[in-house]
């Protein structure tokens, strides 16, 4: 039954069925490579603004630590 199906479809129309397919395939492909990457990339700069933050932070808190320290030895 399936052959006879595809037997009384033209060749224009298999050859149309046959790209439609691919384009559908290396669309997906693509699409779910991109999501991958951009998941990724976005986890890492997640994590590069968590190091920063921190640092600013602690840079801040030495800074206030310094300026203490001098007005209690002033």
């Amino acid at each position: 039954m399936v052959n006879n199906m595809y037997a009384n479809i033209s060749i224009k129309a298999k050859l149309l069925i046959l790209a439609l397919s691919t384009i559908v395939f290396v669309y997906l492909s693509v699409a779910i490579s991109s999501i991958y990457s951009i998941n990724e990339f976005s986890d890492e700069n997640v994590e590069k603004y968590k190091k920063d933050a921190y640092a600013k932070k602690e840079k801040e808190l030495q800074n206030y630590i310094s300026l203490v320290m001098k007005t209690v030895e002033a």
